[in-house]
Order: C-alpha cells, then sequence, then structure tokens
C-alpha cells in the first residue's frame, strides 16, 4: 500500500471461564477500525514507461485488517487416574468478518469485479482431542481435525483483475484430519 498516512485502533478481549473442574471455555473478540488518511501524489515523468495506480483512496480501511475477528473454544479434561494419562476433548469456532485485500480492481465500471478486492466474512470450526502421558509414559497422541464443514474461503485476492485480465487468490486451507504422536525423552 501507498498510504501516505492511516491510523487504526481498537479493542481486544479475552476471557476464561471454568464452569466446573476440567470443563474451560476461552472467547476472544477482536475489533479494529482503520482509515486511510492520505495518499501521498507520485507524478510520473512525462514518456516514462511506469505508471502508478493508486487505487486506493482516502477514507478506505486498510488493507488485510478484519473489523471484527471472534475465537471460541471449549476444552474438558476427563477426571482420569494419573497413572492412565490426561484426555482432553475440545472445539473452536473462529469467525473473521470480511476485509479488503487489494484495491486494485475498484476503477472498474463492473461492481463484480470492483468486489473482488474483498474477501467475504469466514466462519472455522475445529475439533481436538489429546491423550497426554498414556499410561504414565512419556507419550503423547492428539487427534485433530481443522476447517470440518469443509468451508470454502479466501485468505488473500491479488487485485490483478483489470491490468491483466486473470485473477488470483490463496485459498484457505480445506478441511483436514490428523495425528501427532510426540515423545518425550529426558527429565
Amino acid at each position: 500500500m501507498n498510504a501516505g498516512k492511516s491510523r487504526i485502533y481498537g479493542v481486544e478481549l479475552e476471557t476464561t471461564l471454568t464452569l466446573f473442574e476440567g470443563f474451560n471455555v476461552q472467547a476472544g473478540y477482536t475489533y479494529l477500525n482503520t482509515k486511510i488518511l492520505s495518499i501521498p501524489d507520485f507524478p510520473t515523468p512525462a514518456g516514462s514507461l511506469y505508471v502508478i495506480d493508486g487505487a486506493q483512496r482516502k477514507g478506505d480501511p486498510v488493507a488485510l485488517s478484519p473489523k471484527n475477528k471472534l475465537t471460541l473454544a471449549a476444552n474438558y479434561t476427563l477426571p482420569l487416574d494419573e497413572s492412565i494419562g490426561r484426555i482432553t476433548v475440545g472445539a473452536n469456532y473462529i469467525y473473521t468478518g470480511k476485509q479488503v485485500t487489494n484495491y486494485g480492481d475498484r476503477n472498474s465500471d463492473d461492481p463484480t469485479i470492483q468486489k473482488l478486492g474483498t474477501i467475504p466474512s469466514f466462519n472455522l470450526v475445529n475439533l481436538d482431542a489429546t491423550w497426554s502421558s498414556i499410561g504414565g509414559q512419556p507419550v503423547d497422541v492428539a487427534l485433530f481435525a481443522t476447517n470440518v464443514t469443509n468451508e470454502k474461503y479466501y485468505t488473500f485476492i491479488a487485485g490483478l483483475g483489470v491490468s491483466t485480465g486473470f485473477e488470483t487468490a490463496q485459498l484457505g486451507q480445506p478441511r483436514m484430519y490428523g495425528v501427532r504422536i510426540k515423545h518425550r525423552f529426558g527429565s
């Protein structure tokens, strides 16, 4: 971004509640308010081969800064004897509000092309289960599933559409399942 000045302010809140022994709930919320305050003038010499296109405008939000983000998580640790190990199951939910990723296509007369620089809001749900210190041994096994609803979302859009005739975007991670095994050596 070639903004001369911008401002950003916001608030971030986090809390953890233990509703009963072994059961924890966490919540987090972030609010960002961003604004481009000024755009410098970049004159180019006559006959220059370079074109400077400042598609961002005074008053626009700063790119890649969602106004709202919410996270909710819950974990429960089963009340088991230490000789068995510790088994914890959990889930988390993440909401990310819409955000501008580029300003390049906003000068188009086509409203569909103008929207290409904005990522819509998206929701992700992740699950996990961990068995730590299995049978009192220094071994942990964790099962996880990310993006369990298989939400299709973008994390970045380049903004090349008008100038190149094609657009590129970075996709968010698809649904994934996995296992992590950890062995601790030493004391």
